[in-house]
């Protein structure tokens, strides 16, 4: 439960302090911030069923998401590399539901599909320039 309060804290902190206080946040970073808020809380309503069914295992279970999520507020904070990371982690929260689907894993799926259309449309917000490296000018 510690590691979840500590991620409630960093998303707190990501949210406040990644461009959402002055000026406007970009579409993909508030579909990434929701999907962080979504992630967490859903580790949260899942825990005591995850307990029910998993035993004393559902923490290292549980600890997943929150740590893929841990990681992305990070790379967020940062603004290196995010869409990569956010990618990576979408990727790796769709295989962690997977896995779990028979338990508490087909929760994460709407997370999954808000990272990825954060993913799409940062993707839209690169210049074509920068993509292929030619420089016009």
């Amino acid at each position: 439960m510690a590691l979840t309060l500590m991620a409630l804290l960093l998303l707190a902190a990501a949210i406040l302090t990644v461009g959402g206080v002055r000026g406007r946040v970009p579409a993909s970073a508030l579909i990434r911030r929701i999907g962080y808020g979504l992630t967490v809380g859903l580790v949260i309503v899942t825990a005591p069923r995850a307990f029910e069914d998993l035993g004393a295992s559902a923490g290292y279970v549980l600890a997943i998401p929150v740590l893929l999520i841990m990681a992305l507020a990070f790379a967020d904070m940062s603004q290196r590399h995010v869409r990569l990371i956010t990618a990576v982690v979408a990727m790796a929260l769709l295989v962690w539901a997977l896995l779990l689907a028979l338990s508490v894993g087909l929760a994460f799926l709407p997370s999954v599909l808000l990272l990825l259309t954060s993913v799409g449309l940062e993707a839209q917000r690169v210049p074509r320039s920068e993509l292929t490296g030619h420089r016009h000018g």
